[in-house]
């Protein structure tokens, strides 16, 4: 590790949340660069506030080093990196700790029994600080470049679960205006530990897509999406072609209308 200038290091230590946007609006390369030249426990910090895609493109050249920044970072920054790493690398990574304290309470976060919320959590979402504005949010899900939004939650300051950005909000609102926070809607999240036969019934899945999966400190683990949550419950009955086939179709058609109107929050504006 070469030494890092005083001044970003401070910065990193400091403001993780506003050094890992800076971080981000660079390439892959100077990404690599300037973690390189971070202590590992700050370089975990600013890795673990990366959006999935960035820190993905970063690992799949070899340039990030997850294995000296996890043993380095705090608990709550290796919980947030492995909640963006795929689930082979987070048990590969995990069972090679020396700090076995640390390796039993993150095995917590990875191991679910198959019949519980935990199994099936995916990190497709994005995380979007409740003060970061509107027309950043924006940007930021148009560099996504994907013909639907992915599912976005909204942090607070601590980074705990907020609420879920209202795309909707964003539509009927023209030009977007004030900060992510003002866009947020409840949405009751769900536990890992939830059995699947009580989530299909608690969760409000008639209305949402998915829904967020969030540990006892209310840190975002993930999302579970209501496809997934059919056909994994549907195959247990012998109901499941005919249960299946009927709800997917009616989701379809419903989503299809949806996704519609909602097509041009993600376009960009046009002037005059």
């Amino acid at each position: 590790m070469s030494d890092a200038d005083p001044l970003s290091l401070e910065f990193a230590r400091k403001h993780p949340d506003a050094f890992a946007k800076v971080l981000s609006r660079g390439g892959i390369s100077d990404i690599e660069e300037v973690l390189g030249q971070l202590p590992p426990a700050i370089a975990a910090s600013a890795a673990a506030r990366l959006s999935v895609r960035t820190l993905n493109a970063l690992l799949a050249g070899g340039a990030g080093h997850p294995d000296e920044w996890l043993p380095a970072a705090s608990f709550d920054d290796a919980v947030a990196l492995l909640g963006r790493l795929p689930r082979e690398r987070c048990l590969a990574l995990v069972n090679g700790l020396q700090n076995k304290t640390l390796q039993r309470k993150l095995l917590q976060f990875l191991n679910y029994p198959a019949h519980s919320i935990g199994a099936l959590v995916s990190d497709t979402l994005l995380r979007i600080p409740a003060d970061m504005p509107i027309v950043d949010v924006l940007v930021e899900l148009r560099a996504l470049d994907e013909p639907q939004a992915p599912p976005v939650v909204v942090l607070d300051g601590h980074e705990r679960y907020l609420g879920v950005l209202s795309l909707w909000h964003l539509f009927v609102r023209d030009p977007p205006a004030g900060h992510a926070r003002d866009y947020v809607v409840a949405a009751t999240p769900l536990r890992p530990e939830t059995p699947l036969s009580s989530a299909v019934i608690a969760g409000p899945w008639e209305s949402r897509d998915w829904l967020p999966v969030v540990d006892h400190e209310r840190r975002v683990l993930g999302c579970v999406y209501r496809q997934r949550m059919i056909d994994t419950f549907a195959s247990k009955t012998e109901a499941a072609p005919v249960l299946q086939e009927t709800v997917s179709d009616l989701v379809t058609q419903l989503l299809r209308v949806l996704s519609e109107l909602l097509a041009g929050v993600l376009a960009p504006r046009r002037t005059s």
